[in-house]
């Protein structure tokens, strides 16, 4: 690329974000699309429902995993209690192996509430209006001094 070409291009740029900016050294403004209208005191209602919903579900999912981990830890000493793997009832192994099997069922009973109380909750949320979006902004400055000239783009999402 010679030094004409250059050139040419680099106007070519500056005439770009001169005519993007209001003025020298002013950020351009890009339209936005018109901001929606607030949300009802229904929509928020069933929003906030859906949160605590999604909430409850996950800790009840997370309760489900400690009660299933305390279950594999009371299994895991059955080895050493029961001999032959025959636990006899009324001993410490026999305890240990109705303890673990009673966690389990617990386990198994808090994951089938959890997630269909989670799944609930995301379906009132995206009912209710959504996740928060995030406004994108960009802006573009046009630099120009009798030595240089340049721009600076700013994009945030």
């Amino acid at each position: 690329m010679n030094t004409a070409s250059r050139i040419r291009s680099l106007l070519g740029c500056l005439l770009v974000l001169l005519s993007t900016g209001n003025a020298l050294g002013q950020p351009a403004t890009i339209e936005e699309p018109p901001i929606p209208p607030k949300k009802s005191a229904a929509a928020k209602t069933v929003q906030i429902t859906g949160y605590a919903l999604t909430g409850a579900g996950f800790l009840t999912f997370m309760a489900s995993g400690i009660v299933w981990l305390t279950a594999a830890s009371n299994a895991s000493r059955l080895d050493d209690e029961c001999p032959d793997n025959k636990c006899v009832k009324g001993t410490t192994g026999g305890d240990a192996l109705e303890s673990a099997r009673a966690q389990e069922k617990a386990a198994d009973v808090l994951l089938g509430i959890s997630l269909p109380v989670m799944t609930a909750g995301l379906v009132l949320v995206i009912y209710g209006g959504g996740f928060p979006k995030r406004r994108n902004v960009v802006k573009a400055v046009p630099s120009v001094s009798p030595r240089s000239a340049g721009g600076r783009i700013e994009v945030t999402f």
